[in-house]
């Protein structure tokens, strides 16, 4: 190395393609520039800052031999690293490195079920796709305590409006750092979501499970009854929502078990604190447990993880039941009303919400539903929005709920200047004019719209969250159809013009439509004290024009179940 002779030739050709590769670099942006000169500034000379390290200088062989000697003088310390392997089983024939091949786990499509019990299912899919030193780890605590009663399911958002109080403050320091978590109550139990850098997430998951089941005793008197309150102001907020309001009168028709945020706004006063500690002892001894484990992890690193969250619960004898799931409601072909008073003082709008009931859900009554809304939602807005101004906002959107399909056509509007029956006339009016303009399709605009329904199905996934929050939905509503995608867009292909306008007269046209109107018409009084005395009143309107529902809880009652 200290003779220059053989290696002056390859310095030379190096320095010679350096200085082609500064005469001819593309100009850089301004900003990069100013960085590049800022930092040349600190360790070159004055002659040397714009010119920086791109140049190479004459070679000094004083200089090489004096840095060689230095370097053989072996005044350093040298440590090499390495993990204690005895089972190497191979030798790389260049330098004598020992080595061994690991096979690496199967590159699963979907996810895996890799563990099932009596009351836990644990997926996993590794991330071979995008490659990043990430993680995912959803948890669904399914409590058959919490499914029982609404009272049961306002004590279980106490408790987790409590645990997320408690874990603010432990765990910022990793939320700082880059990690997430969230824990919300559902109608069926608790929902854990927790995601950030794999090689630590395991250690998180296992301090919020700890947190989760030790914060019991620290729940005191004063803590719940101001969690409690907190519960009641939620409710009360979604409800003075008009919007959120028709939906949750739907939901309270269509589904047999639905927990209704009106009734449980009226149950959060009823809460004891004792009735409460008595609910937290019996949580988790109905539990259900799913798991979905996503990202940069092995097998066995997965394995591990659903062992740690399992371990909390190993000194509880588990009853988990599975509840019934009944049908949905069926609505009747004659069309039904349901007009209520909003809850919001002083509200100037309304919202007309028409539900129109399909049947139960089948692939290719979900491909042309889907057809339908994409084909409908342009020239619907148009009609009812811009030529007839009858709304601020025209949403029309598919439904499913308990297997059984449907759509809802959405308008918000100010009641005095269009009241709800006009709205919902109009309404009736686009849909039965609508079928014309399926019929009137170009037989080449439908197969458009048709190919950008299936390309937008096949998009590749461009970030994994999305990809774990599709595989978390078909875990949670127990399809697990994860190429649903793929099935969905191959039954599109094979719907036809003729298939769509059928479709569309059998279940929006005609004699034998299950139409539910619900209308939040607005509210002139003051009801600012209702919540102050802890009350609210559902108030019911009739209507001469139409079959108005006046018993929500008895039409109910009267409904078949779907088949």
């Amino acid at each position: 190395m200290t003779s220059l002779g053989e290696h002056k030739e390859i310095y030379d050709e190096f320095k010679e393609i350096r200085d082609i590769q500064f005469n001819y670099h593309k100009e850089k942006h301004s900003l990069e520039n100013v960085q590049e000169l800022a930092i040349n500034m600190k360790y070159f000379k004055d002659d040397d800052i714009i010119i920086g390290k791109e140049f190479c200088p004459e070679i000094d062989e004083m200089t090489l031999k004096d840095f060689i000697e230095k370097i053989n003088e072996r005044k350093f310390n040298l440590m090499i690293l390495s993990h204690d392997y005895p089972r190497y089983d191979q030798t790389e024939q260049w330098f004598g490195t020992e080595y061994a091949k690991i096979e690496p786990d199967l590159d699963h499509e979907k996810p895996l079920l890799m563990f099932q019990n009596d009351f836990c299912k644990s997926f996993f899919k590794p991330d071979t796709k995008f490659r990043l030193p990430h993680g995912f780890v959803y948890i669904h605590f399914r409590c058959n305590l919490t499914e029982s009663s609404i009272s049961n399911l306002n004590m279980t958002s106490i408790y987790s409006i409590c645990i997320k109080n408690f874990l603010t403050e432990t765990f910022y320091p990793a939320t700082v750092a880059g990690y997430s978590y969230k824990l919300n109550s559902v109608d069926d139990g608790l929902i854990l979501k927790l995601n950030g850098f794999s090689e630590k997430l395991p250690q998180l998951v296992e301090a919020i499970m700890n947190a989760i089941r030790s914060t019991n005793e620290s729940i005191d008197i004063s803590v719940f009854e101001a969690f409690a309150k907190e519960l009641k102001k939620n409710c009360y907020n979604f409800l003075i929502n008009s919007n959120f309001l028709s939906e949750e009168l739907r939901l309270n028709i269509i589904k047999p078990n639905h927990m209704f945020y009106f009734n449980r706004f009226k149950d959060a006063d009823k809460i004891s604190y004792s009735k409460f500690k008595e609910f937290l002892a019996m949580l988790f001894k109905c539990v259900n447990v799913r798991i979905l484990i996503q990202g940069n992890f092995s097998k066995c690193q997965a394995l591990q993880i659903t062992e740690k969250i399992l371990s909390h619960f190993n000194d509880e004898k588990i009853s988990y039941k599975i509840p019934e799931d009944a049908n949905a409601c069926q609505i009747p072909t004659e069309a039904s009303y349901l007009r209520v008073k909003s809850f919001l003082p002083h509200d100037q709008n309304s919202v007309i919400k028409n539900y129109y009931q399909v049947g139960g859900s089948t692939m290719e009554s979900d491909c042309l539903l889907e057809l339908l809304v994409k084909i409908m939602k342009e020239p619907l807005f148009n009609y009812i929005r811009t030529e007839q101004q009858l709304g601020y906002s025209v949403i029309c959107l598919s439904k499913k709920d308990k297997n059984v399909i449907g759509m809802t056509i959405t308008v918000e509007t100010q009641e005095k200047k269009n009241s709800a029956r006009i709205v919902d006339e109009k309404i009736e009016s686009f849909l039965k004019n609508f079928n014309q303009n399926l019929t009137n399709i170009d037989e080449k605009d439908f197969e458009m719209l048709k190919k950008s329904i299936i390309n937008h199905k096949r998009i590749s996934v461009d970030d994994l969250e999305t990809e774990v929050n599709f595989n978390w939905n078909e875990i949670r509503k127990n399809s697990l159809m994860f190429d649903r995608n793929d099935i969905e867009a191959r039954q599109m292909e094979l719907l036809t013009k003729n298939d769509l306008v059928t479709f569309y007269y059998d279940h929006f046209q005609g004699n034998y439509v299950r139409k539910l109107s619900i209308q939040v018409i607005s509210n002139t009084d003051d009801n600012d004290s209702l919540l102050h005395h802890g009350f609210l009143h559902l108030n019911l309107i009739s209507d001469e024009n139409h079959k108005t529902i006046s018993d929500v809880m008895k039409y109910k009652h009267s409904l078949a179940p779907c088949v």
